[in-house]
């Protein structure tokens, strides 16, 4: 009961910066406003990610879906991220905070494929 008590307390903690962080963002950034939007990775992004093609030049591919679940499980003081642009999947990063709590550091992060108008 705890230990769920204090994921919670975390997950509030998150949306709350992915809301925030929204915000400041379309402070700064009017026009962008309703096209950029800041989530959690969701099955939704997961699903989106699947969908990217590899790039040539990345030597190293993640599986996203098996991060996620290893940071969920191991790392409750942890930052995840889904960027979207409209209804396209732009980026996911995951990180977490180091054992004294002073450092966050971004530990995956990977850009989806380039949309050209």
């Amino acid at each position: 009961m705890r230990k769920q008590l204090i994921t919670e307390k975390y997950r509030s903690l998150r949306l709350a910066v992915l809301k925030q962080t929204q915000s400041e963002f379309e402070q700064l950034q009017p026009d962008l406003i309703d096209c950029i939007s800041l989530t959690e990775i969701n099955e939704l992004a997961l699903v989106a990610q699947n969908q990217w093609h590899p790039s040539p030049v990345r030597q190293i591919g993640w599986d996203w879906r098996q991060i996620l679940q290893q940071y969920r499980r191991d790392h409750m003081a942890r930052l995840e991220l889904a960027i979207w642009h409209h209804q396209d999947l732009s980026g996911l990063m995951i990180g977490k905070a180091s054992e004294g709590r002073l450092v966050v550091k971004i530990n995956y992060i990977q850009g989806g494929d380039a949309v050209t108008p």
